[in-house]
């Protein structure tokens, strides 16, 4: 595989979805862009574990979906590639369906799902904006939240890393 041209969609992800990125192998986002990307890396804010990118994960289907849709109760999963997707899977959806809930999204409002492999740590430290400016790239991150639809080349996410690719815990 060409890891120099492999993109890695970057957003920021809170506490309440990093929980569903590590326990459901899922991210939700509005609908903005049409670009997919193959693989996934949040940037864990401030209150987060470890603030920064440090995870990454293959994107294996993108779903776009309406409020409504997803709240109903029967919403059909994609084709897992095991049994272990299945069940974090469910267990993503029935998070983000409390998050849709609790923030009141709006019924015809829409977006997509990202069903995501197993999260692996593939950099220690975590890459932080700041760090990552430092090295001068041709995309620089703001101080504020990273623009919808930001995409980064593996190799830049690698930028200044004692990275260590670990074997995926599941």
């Amino acid at each position: 595989m060409d890891y120099h041209n492999i993109e890695a969609r970057i957003q920021d992800m809170d506490p309440l979805n990093a929980k569903i990125f590590e326990n459901g192998w899922m991210y939700v986002s509005d609908s903005y862009g049409n670009k997919e990307c193959q693989y996934f890396a949040p940037y864990f804010t401030e209150g987060c574990a470890v603030p920064g990118i440090s995870m990454i994960s293959h994107v294996v289907h993108v779903v776009r979906y309406k409020v409504a849709d997803l709240l109903a109760k029967q919403l059909e999963l994609p084709d897992a590639p095991s049994e272990q997707h299945r069940r974090n899977w469910q267990l993503g959806v029935s998070a983000i369906r409390a998050r849709v809930k609790a923030e009141r999204w709006k019924p015809a409002d829409t977006g997509k799902l990202f069903y995501l492999d197993c999260p692996e740590t593939f950099r220690t430290p975590a890459l932080t904006k700041i760090a990552y400016n430092d090295t001068n790239p041709p995309k620089k991150l703001g101080p504020s939240r990273i623009p919808r639809g930001f995409t980064l080349k593996y190799d830049e996410l690698l930028t200044n890393s004692s990275w260590a690719l670990k074997t995926p815990p599941c």
